[in-house]
């Protein structure tokens, strides 16, 4: 299964970027039966895509502590 980071919401588009490939996909808003936000975590089973919050509260930590120890 891919995981995808949901880069940009703008207008009926969704840009999505693979989190291990970085390859970026666009696409309308209207193929999501969910509400979707920047940030968010999807995980994609070759025919759906779905919410995965846990994925997103460990990625958002991991950036969190990245920025934690550089910033010193």
């Amino acid at each position: 299964m891919d995981k995808f980071a949901v880069d940009q919401v703008e207008n009926d588009i969704v840009i999505l970027e693979n989190i291990l490939t970085k390859e970026k996909r666009e696409l309308s808003i209207n193929n999501f039966n969910f509400k979707i936000n920047e940030k968010d975590v999807l995980v994609f089973d070759g025919k759906s895509y779905f919410l995965d919050n846990k994925l997103k509260e460990e990625r958002l930590n991991k950036i969190k502590e990245k920025f934690n120890r550089l910033k010193g």
